[in-house]
Parts: structure tokens; sequence; C-alpha cells
């Protein structure tokens, strides 16, 4: 049985046709990375708002640390897992500031997912 077809806890990966995983080891992302790219691609299907704070809460800790781990992802491969994958502007915007940081290893680029964020979670009621 191939381990992409099982997932414990919901369904809300199995969607993807290339899931967050195979994106994790395609380029070697870090912990911290691979936890920025899985929560805001799954807010939406999953703890809403609290998968956001967790992205902001993994951005603060990636800017402490500062120790890009991953390699750069090229902006056509993001685009085409962003459009196989039907994804938001907002979890493809993450994906590729995340993709930008690995490049450069600025924090700018990581302040900008926090700025994505605050964006998003407007779209929350309180």
């Amino acid at each position: 049985m191939n381990p992409l077809d099982v997932q414990v806890g919901g369904q809300h990966y199995k969607k993807y046709k290339i899931q967050p995983v195979e994106l994790y080891n395609k380029f070697c992302l870090g912990f911290g990375e691979s936890n920025l790219v899985k929560y805001s691609m799954r807010h939406q299907d999953k703890n809403g708002l609290q998968d956001l704070e967790k992205v902001e809460h993994y951005c603060d800790l990636m800017i402490q640390f500062n120790n890009p781990i991953g390699k750069f992802i090229p902006l056509d491969y993001i685009d085409h897992f962003a459009h196989v994958n039907n994804l938001s502007s907002f979890a493809e915007q993450v994906i590729e500031e995340v993709s930008l940081w690995l490049l450069n290893g600025s924090n700018d680029h990581l302040q900008n997912v926090k700025s994505l964020i605050r964006e998003e979670k407007s779209k929350y009621k309180p």
C-alpha cells in the first residue's frame, strides 16, 4: 500500500494531487519550513484560525533561529504545485516567500508571510 493513500486524522491532505510531504521531500525542507507550507495549505480545511496562528508562530521561531533549511523551490514549480492542487493565493504566496527566504536568507520574506497572515486572519469573524 502506498503511504500517501493513508492519512490519520482526516482527509485534508489526500485531496491534493501533490501532497505537502512530497514538496518537503523534493526540496529537503526543514521542520519550520514544512510547517509553514502545511498549515498555510490546510487552514481552510482543518483548523482555520488556529492553523494561521501556527503559521505565525513558526515564522517567529524561524526569524529567531535564522537558519534556512532546504533548497530553493523554483517559482515555476510553485505555480505548477499551486495549480494542480487548486491552492488559495494565500498558500501559494506563503510557499513563494518561504522559497525566497531559502534562496537569500532575508527575514523580510518571513515578515511578508506575517503580513499575509494578518490579511488572511481578517477573513475570519471573531
